[in-house]
């Protein structure tokens, strides 16, 4: 049996967005305060800056 398997480079593109943002997380968590690295997850999962004034009362 011969089974080809093709790659697809969107979900390559995927792993390495993720490995990305697991290090930039990663980086940010050490130099930023609880309040910057909150808002920086926030913006990270997509929300708008006006979402995160919301959250924070701004």
């Amino acid at each position: 049996m011969n089974i080809k398997v093709d790659s697809k480079p969107i979900e390559q593109m995927n792993v390495v967005a993720a490995i990305f943002l697991n290090e930039l997380e990663t980086i940010v968590e050490q130099v930023a305060t609880d309040k910057e690295f909150c808002i920086f997850w926030i913006l990270a999962e997509g929300k708008a800056y006006k979402e995160v004034g919301r959250i924070f009362g701004v």
